[in-house]
């Protein structure tokens, strides 16, 4: 019954697919199917795979947030981690790591640490990654 395979129709459908993703690692985890669309603002303390449709603005501080291949995001959208395989429109930031795999698509700026864009992957849009430029411009006068 938990974790095996169920069949609907004649497809199979593992049924706890999602967890098993290496995309998504915390113990805590929120799955955004692909026919679900939420507007309007995401406040969470959960990691976020998102298979649908967010348009409004993300903010997960202290978590990661994985677009999944099917993901459409029109926000702005603030993680500790974000990976994308799907599509993210909007501004970035992230206090540790930006990754868009071969897959992803995303327009906006990036503000992070660390940026990965992997091989056949798609960006427009500028990357900061000074995140201490505040401190960097009043020492170095």
């Amino acid at each position: 019954m938990w974790n095996t395979n169920d069949k609907i129709g004649d497809e199979e459908v593992e049924s706890n697919s999602y967890r098993n993703s290496s995309s998504v690692s915390s113990t805590q985890q929120t799955f955004i199917g692909p026919s679900v669309t939420i507007k309007g603002e995401i406040n969470s303390s959960d990691d976020i795979l998102v298979e649908g449709k967010i348009e409004g603005s993300i903010n997960l501080e202290k978590n990661k947030l994985v677009v999944g291949k099917s993901g459409v995001i029109d926000a702005s959208l603030t993680a500790k981690e974000v990976k994308i395989e799907g599509k993210v429109d909007g501004d970035i930031t992230s206090s540790d790591l930006v990754m868009i795999d071969q897959s992803g698509r995303a327009t906006g700026t990036i503000k992070a640490k660390r940026v990965v864009l992997k091989d056949g992957c798609r960006f427009k849009g500028t990357i900061d990654m000074d995140m201490d430029s505040s401190t960097t411009s009043t020492t170095s006068k």
